[in-house]
């Protein structure tokens, strides 16, 4: 009996021995692959997030949409650039499917805040010749301006309805409040405005550039 009972409870020790680190390497097995799901589902949706986020604005858009093209229209109709480009940008309306009929009318907004604020500093502030110089600015103004001419001219890819009614007739109402900066504040004559669409932006940076000196 005591030989039995010696190699019984060898047995037993050696068998929960082995049933222990059986269970431990299955809880070790079983945590790694649920973190490694857990590490693969959060990755996917890492690069997936853009697409849900940008999913779920556009739905938004699409539901909010007689209010904001009824927005929008009443600020093309005071001719009110800033406050249009101000009121797209914070309802993320610019670059978005449910408003792309709108996109030039975003873009020759944006492009003449920039000149706007580019010129109100520069009248009011200066430029702070450490980081950049007259020339420098007036050229960023001179590209925006192009910018601007630029979007009230079709592309072969552009649709219709970008350019209809009352969006055609706001796009050249902001080229007009463009040349009115560029004519009240860099002394840019009638000629020279007429001929803005064929210069390049060096030529026109040289000519802002000019009128400020004058």
């Amino acid at each position: 009996m005591r030989a039995y009972e010696q190699d019984f409870e060898s047995t037993k020790s050696e068998v929960l021995e082995n049933t222990s680190r059986l269970g431990r390497r299955t809880v070790r097995i079983a945590v790694t692959a649920v973190l490694v799901a857990l590490c693969a589902v959060a990755f996917v949706l890492c690069l997936m997030g853009d697409d849900i986020r940008y999913a779920r604005q556009e739905k938004q858009i699409v539901r909010d949409r007689a209010v904001h093209e009824s927005q929008l229209h009443d600020y093309m109709d005071r001719t009110d650039i800033l406050g249009l480009y101000e009121y797209a940008s914070s309802h993320r309306l610019t670059y978005t499917e449910a408003m792309r009929e709108y996109d030039k009318v975003f873009s020759a907004s944006m492009y003449y805040r920039y000149v706007y604020e580019y010129t109100m500093e520069l009248m009011t502030e200066g430029v702070n010749e450490r980081y950049e110089s007259v020339g420098q600015r007036c050229e960023s103004i001179a590209k925006s301006a192009l910018s601007v001419y630029e979007t009230r001219t079709p592309q072969t890819y552009d649709k219709p309805e970008t350019y209809e009614g009352e969006k055609g007739e706001y796009l050249d109402r902001v080229v007009s409040q463009t040349e009115l900066i560029l004519r009240g504040y860099f002394h840019l004559t009638e000629e020279e405005t007429t001929g803005i669409p064929e210069m390049t932006h060096s030529r026109l940076a040289v000519l802002l550039e000019e009128g400020l000196a004058r």
